[in-house]
């Protein structure tokens, strides 16, 4: 091989391991919540990195394995050119070159731009990420049983799908603690809710239309006062027309303030705008944003405008345009 084409290779082989990198970093940062979500989106590749997503042992080894073949096979062409220019020192050169060159180019900017822009370059390499785990599956599937033969030889348990630990291996290892200490179980079922609350959607927590307790716009403050103090609710979705157009947001402590003026000003005017959520969205992603927008209240948008079926929560009892209280957990019920 001519000294250009090695060169010309090295590059190549260098660009590769940085776009591994940044492949590696943005699919590690995409939660499942997220992947979803840009599905409902309709993103171009999202179906495949919801994929990835789901089963990230499967795809992650193959980057892993791709990774390192392109790193290695980099230091060994440049070892020999170093070879050939310096004698021997050229090994040394090689190390110190392709160290400074892998650190400068395939680490730090990948990383950094997976960091900055997450969801686009997760979208970018999900497709080829997905073909290539399908392809290579046999083989990294090979590599990782015989790493679990050397773990035989470590104080540590195997791992059939490598240095990967699932949501299944997790409950596993909770339940199978000693009950020597007191409040284990108690400890137990906290973790265990943990794992349910990150897999609850916005859906599972919303009232069905019909239950919902609503005001209309051109209702008076009289009697907003006596539908909050009936209902019990600190705040009340105002809908225009049907209930499937809610134009805002009633606050209690909103309507308090204003209760002895006109009795002819409307509901409608003291409303809050309202947040609009997919049904889909995962509940702990949808707390974090509104914890970030410093908003105390959500209301779900659903693409069909026919009853919702959905199901009542244990943990809710509020209606579909009501807040979501920014308590640590799960929403409260009042």
């Amino acid at each position: 091989m001519g000294t250009g084409l090695t060169i010309a290779s090295i590059g190549v082989l260098v660009l590769l391991a940085g776009l591994l990198t940044m492949a590696q970093t943005a699919i590690d940062r995409v939660s499942r919540g997220k992947a979803h979500h840009l599905v409902q989106e309709k993103k171009k590749s999202s179906e495949y990195l919801l994929q990835i997503v789901e089963d990230p042992a499967r795809y992650k080894n193959v980057v892993w394995l791709l990774m390192l073949v392109a790193q290695v096979t980099a230091a060994v062409l440049a070892t020999g050119l170093a070879i050939d220019a310096f004698s021997g020192a050229g090994e040394v050169v090689a190390a110190v070159a392709v160290t400074v060159v892998l650190y400068v180019i395939a680490v730090l900017p990948p990383k950094t731009l997976a960091v900055q822009h997450t969801d686009r370059c997760a979208l970018l390499v999900a497709r080829p990420i997905c073909l290539l785990g399908r392809l290579l599956r046999p083989l990294s599937r090979l590599l990782v049983i015989a790493s679990n033969f050397v773990m035989l030889l470590l104080p540590g348990r195997r791992l059939p799908d490598g240095p990967f630990v699932s949501e299944e291996d997790l409950r596993q290892l909770v339940d199978t603690t000693d009950d020597d200490e007191e409040g284990e179980e108690e400890e137990q079922e906290l973790i265990h809710s943990v794992f349910e609350f990150s897999d609850t959607i916005v859906r599972e927590v919303m009232v069905p239309r019909p239950d919902m307790v609503v005001l209309a716009s051109d209702a008076t403050l009289e009697q907003a006062l006596e539908t909050i103090t009936q209902a019990g609710y600190s705040r009340i979705p105002i809908y225009e027309g049907d209930t499937d157009n809610i134009v805002g947001v009633l606050y209690a402590k909103d309507l308090l303030k204003r209760s002895t003026e006109d009795g002819s000003i409307r509901a409608a005017s003291l409303a809050r705008a309202p947040l609009f959520v997919p049904e889909q969205k995962k509940l702990a992603e949808l707390l974090r944003e509104m914890q970030e927008q410093s908003r105390t209240w959500s209301r779900r948008s659903s693409a069909r405008s026919s009853t919702s079926t959905t199901r009542r929560s244990r943990s809710s009892n509020r209606s579909a345009a009501e807040c979501y209280e920014l308590t640590p957990g799960c929403p409260s019920t009042r």
